[in-house]
């Protein structure tokens, strides 16, 4: 079972010099997870990288929308060597309904 689940897919592969990005970030009551996924040539999206941060000491006591907001940001710190100067848009996706993010430009 566990040597199947690690070779099939989906697997990991390398990002493209071009394709769209979406970022899928969630989070439980000790720690927060990311996928950051890329279209492919075969017009799927495939995992480019996960991501696994325990919570420190302090975020223990985050409300969950805070923690949901970090899942976000510390995904976007981890890659944004891929996403920063891409030249489409990205998409973030959480499951929490009430997350305060906005990626309209401002002016």
């Amino acid at each position: 079972m566990f040597p199947d689940a690690v070779t099939s897919t989906p697997v990991l592969t390398f990002p493209l010099d071009l394709g769209h990005f979406h970022l899928e970030c969630d989070t439980s009551n000790f720690a927060t997870g990311a996928v950051l996924s890329q279209l492919q040539a075969n017009g799927m999206f495939h995992p480019v990288a996960f991501m696994f941060k325990g919570f420190l000491d302090m975020e223990w006591n985050y409300q969950i929308h805070d923690e949901e907001m970090l899942a976000i940001i510390c995904a976007l710190e981890e890659w944004h060597h891929f996403l920063e100067g891409t030249p489409e848009k990205f998409e973030v996706f959480t499951d929490h309904k009430t997350s305060p993010i906005s990626m309209l430009p401002r002016s």
